[in-house]
């Protein structure tokens, strides 16, 4: 088993690019029937038309078994590592992100503005690209316990450069946020300079700020149309809400009338089973997002858009449970109460990525949680400061920069080599780095607690900037919600279909007309 940082930086990254919400673009008919037909070939290699069914079925699956026992499962660790992603989250993630281009951005202007003697170029744009190009071609080193240098061979990708993939020498981890470092100059508001660019990020911006006034609002615009319609057998005629005349309803006379009519009868049955499936739906969701709340307070993501997700999620699962009953009392008929339960969870899901909504961003729930596990990673291998890789007696330009890790594949501090930012004095302090244990014990192991996956970081995105704990106490406040509401939703499954039986088409009611 092998750390997820060493994962990201040792492993083949092949087609590697910046984060993008900008879907793909330009394929050709030529080139998907093309696809298509590859997809067919690769079918029909798979049948042996001398073999037994049966046995060459048995034959794919070890196959299949043993590539994935070499490649590995990534997407599994994946999901294990980051939450199921909705626009909150993918917003919250690029601008985190965001935080670190800027921040970079700045640095990497201010040394082309330092060593400019040594870089080529008139312009600061100039010296900055030089700058750039020679963090490209920088090797790795890596020094030995007994002070060797050594080639740093298993931190090299194997890309194939004509592909367009990141270069086998590219320090992946500062050429991710340093790619985009034209975002300092930008507007803190419209973090690009590029019209298409600058238009995709408004757009994303308006849905999800559409999206999360869509989910608090409009479940509870449904309870107060519900409440007050004629349907509503809870309420008195000519009062919002009579306690006797809910209680009256709550008789044995109620509990075995299901109705006048045979249409009644099979509303109230379908509403009640219904009303289980729904409610087990938004539960099973409420306790995914409990879980989703404890992995995301050990990852770098906004924290206005992350609590917005809980806000906007919570208070959609508790006023949905509590909007179903009431709308199904206006329903006639089994198709009405189908129907009005699928309108409902559309405006539960509406946040998904995977959802028609947001299909014009172009990611799913495998891509997000591959994207904030990677940029996690590369994060431990961040430095704050970009001048501790460089050589302060540089004569040479391309002598500036300095990658070095040491015997165990940790950073280490080229400026200053006595510096202590770890348990040992010459770590490099990375943007997220541990807190607490060794840097060289796996973050994969068989444990399935979050502490063998993430362990306690500290993260910093500006030198000198606040320093926080993850998991710290956001993600004990969030988790505590996620708490409450899964209790609240839990005593809605039990007690909203049985109370829903038998107040549903009152007999009371139909017996004095």
């Amino acid at each position: 088993q092998t750390s997820l940082k060493q994962t990201l930086i040792a492993g083949p990254l092949p087609g590697l690019t910046r984060f993008t919400d900008k879907p793909d673009s330009g394929i050709s008919l030529l080139t998907m029937r093309a696809s298509h037909q590859m997809e067919d070939f690769q079918v029909d290699s798979m049948i042996n038309q001398l073999r037994s069914p049966l046995a060459q079925l048995y034959k794919n699956v070890q196959h299949e078994r043993k590539s994935v026992l070499k490649s590995g499962n990534y997407s599994k660790l994946w999901a294990r590592v980051a939450p199921a992603g909705d626009i909150y989250r993918y917003i919250g993630l690029r601008m985190e992100r965001l935080r670190h281009c800027r921040d970079l951005g700045k640095q990497l202007m201010g040394l082309a503005e330092e060593h400019g003697h040594l870089l080529g170029g008139d312009t600061k744009q100039g010296k900055v690209e030089c700058l750039l190009g020679l963090l490209r071609a920088t090797k790795q080193r890596c020094v030995s316990a007994e002070g060797k240098d050594v080639a740093k061979d298993d931190l090299k990708p194997s890309v194939d450069v004509e592909t367009g993939a990141q270069d086998e020498d590219e320090f992946l981890p500062l050429m991710e946020f340093l790619n985009d470092w034209s975002i300092a100059e930008s507007n803190l508001f419209v973090p690009s300079a590029d019209p298409d660019q600058a238009r995709i990020w408004r757009r994303n911006h308006f849905m999800g700020i559409l999206i999360a006034l869509i989910q608090i609002i409009a479940p509870v615009l449904i309870i107060l149309h519900c409440w007050y319609s004629e349907g509503n057998p809870l309420k008195a005629k000519g009062k919002p809400f009579d306690i006797e005349y809910a209680t009256g309803l709550l008789t044995m006379k109620e509990v075995v009338c299901m109705g006048s009519s045979l249409s009644a009868m099979l509303t109230t049955v379908m509403g009640t089973l219904m009303l289980f499936i729904i409610n087990t739906i938004i539960l099973t969701y409420a306790q995914n997002e409990k879980d989703a709340a404890t992995k995301l307070s050990r990852l770098p993501v906004e924290s206005f858009w992350l609590c917005l997700s809980s806000i906007a999620n919570g208070s959609c699962c508790l006023c949905v449970s509590i909007a179903i009953p009431l709308e199904f009392f206006n329903e006639d008929g089994p198709t009405g109460i189908i129907m009005n339960s699928m309108a409902l969870l559309f405006i539960f899901t509406l946040d998904d990525l995977s959802g028609g909504a947001l299909a014009f961003i172009g990611e799913d729930d495998e891509s997000f949680q591959r994207s904030i596990a990677w940029e996690y990673a590369l994060l431990s291998q961040c430095p704050v400061q970009l001048k501790d890789i460089i050589k302060p007696d540089a004569q040479a330009p391309e002598d500036l920069w300095s990658i070095t890790y040491d015997q165990n594949g940790r950073l280490r501090n080229t400026r200053n080599p006595d510096a202590l930012h770890g348990l040992e004095p010459g770590l490099l302090l990375t943007r997220v780095s541990l807190l607490r244990q060794d840097e060289t014990s796996p973050l994969v192991q068989k444990d399935k607690d979050m502490d063998a996956l993430v362990p306690c970081t500290r993260y910093q995105v500006v030198n000198g900037g606040r320093v926080l704990r993850l998991p710290g106490v956001r993600g004990d406040i969030l988790h505590f919600m996620w708490m409450i509401i899964c209790l609240l939703l839990q005593i809605i499954w039990c007690v909203s279909p049985v109370l829903w039986f038998i107040i549903n088409k009152p007999c009371r009611d139909e017996n004095a007309s």
